[in-house]
């Protein structure tokens, strides 16, 4: 029996030197102040819960499709709490699992207390290539929509890497 891989929670954080770039791209080159985290993503499968925490604008400037609108909708640092659904563990170690799509509904609340309601999905997928290395890659990808600003999309992805012991780095 091949031994599991399983995915209970995943963490993920992208430090602030990126929001610096994409604030300069966005506006211009204005004064951004200095904010220990960019972006942090909290999820637990097996609770059913995600967490996400980071700049408003640096979660535009993740989205190609982003209109210039949507960066106007919050400012500053925004939190999205959202419950999963179904919650699961998955074995990534499955290799009939290639990839899982679940439900997400939940709230967006700025620095300004305002709080809208927001839905999506929350994508999992395994990365298939004939190279053992990108065998063991996987994708999470999120796409949120803000109820409260019509059509406005949250939308990136991040990569979770399997560490398999058949594997030999030099």
């Amino acid at each position: 029996m091949k031994k599991q891989i399983l995915l209970k929670q995943f963490t993920h954080t992208i430090l602030p030197s990126a929001v610096i770039a994409a604030k300069e791209l966005t506006t211009g080159g204005e004064h951004y102040p200095n904010d220990p985290l960019a972006l942090t993503v909290d999820i637990d499968f097996e609770k059913g819960n995600v967490k996400l925490e980071g700049d408003w604008h640096f979660m535009m400037t993740c989205n190609r499709d982003a209109e210039p609108a949507w960066f106007n909708y919050h400012t500053g640092k925004v939190c999205i709490e959202a419950g999963i659904l179904p919650s699961s563990v998955i074995n990534l170690a499955d290799e009939k699992n290639d990839g899982v799509v679940f439900v997400l509904e939940g709230n967006i609340k700025d620095i300004s207390n305002n709080v809208n309601a927001c839905f999506g999905l929350l994508v999992l997928n395994k990365i298939a290539g004939p190279d053992k290395m990108k065998s063991g890659l996987w994708h999470i990808c999120f796409y949120l929509y803000d109820n409260s600003n019509e059509e406005c999309e949250i939308a990136f992805k991040l990569p979770v890497y399997v560490s398999r012991s058949e594997l030999v780095l030099n």
